[in-house]
């Protein structure tokens, strides 16, 4: 499977995990299958380190919409 899709099974892998879970979102679950593909699109895929800071307080983290693909954030 690596041969034919190279590089971008983990991308795949990632896209299927980020539409799992706007499925299990209450409030994004109510979207139709176009936005939800929209939003996928144009989402990034990012690495953090443990220590890394993702919002800063007084951010406009409420524009942005975070899934957590291994780990968990911490409110510190």
């Amino acid at each position: 499977m690596t041969k034919v899709l190279g590089d971008q099974v983990q991308v795949i892998t990632f896209k299927n995990i980020q539409k799992w879970a706007i499925d299990k979102d209450e409030v994004l679950n109510k979207l139709t299958k176009i936005q939800i593909e929209k939003i996928i699109d144009n989402m990034k895929i990012s690495n953090y380190k443990a220590s890394d800071v993702i919002f800063t307080k007084g951010s406009a983290c409420a524009q942005k919409i975070v899934i957590v693909i291994e780990g968990s954030l911490k409110k510190v």
